[in-house]
């Protein structure tokens, strides 16, 4: 088992177990769970953990800097996978709504996102800018609008029935 890919908040903590007797990766997980309890990490007391385990304060010290590695990890890979699922939502839920600049900024904004945190591999070559299609989308949908109430863009009331 490899002790980076440990998700330490899983790992059911032994009730009916010494501590000493604790594998790392359980004695991992409550020192976890005491530090989330402290507050901080510097909240707990390392001799005492050192005692409670029967190991040396230098191994705890090592606990809870592989827990902080793990941690940080775990939180990045968390917060990517949100942030994208989110994105996803809000662009279909602004798309099914008609709300095509909004998405447009929503879409620039994840783009943006997206290489910022080097998920994306470079910027895109040509950026159309908001406002332009702000303004072409206007003229087509004034024009639908139009078509819909009888009228074509720019010949009025032609063509209409008196």
């Amino acid at each position: 088992m490899n002790p980076n890919n440990i998700n330490y908040f899983e790992v059911k903590i032994p009730e009916n177990k010494s501590p000493k007797k604790f594998t790392f990766t359980e004695r991992r997980a409550e020192i976890l769970q005491l530090i989330m309890e402290a507050g901080h990490p510097g909240n707990i007391h390392q001799t005492k953990l050192a005692e409670r385990y029967g190991v040396t304060q230098g191994q705890i010290s090592q606990d809870i800097s592989a827990i902080r590695k793990n941690f940080n990890k775990q939180s990045k890979e968390d917060i990517e996978f949100i942030t994208e699922i989110v994105y996803q939502k809000c662009i279909k839920s602004l798309l099914k709504e008609k709300k095509y600049l909004d998405a447009s900024k929503v879409i620039e904004s994840w783009n943006k996102w997206l290489f910022n945190t080097g998920k994306l591999d470079k910027a895109p070559e040509k950026i159309q800018m908001v406002e332009d299609n702000y303004s072409y989308l206007k003229k087509i949908y004034d024009d639908t609008v139009k078509r819909k109430s009888g009228k074509t863009a720019g010949k009025g009331n032609k063509g209409k029935k008196h």
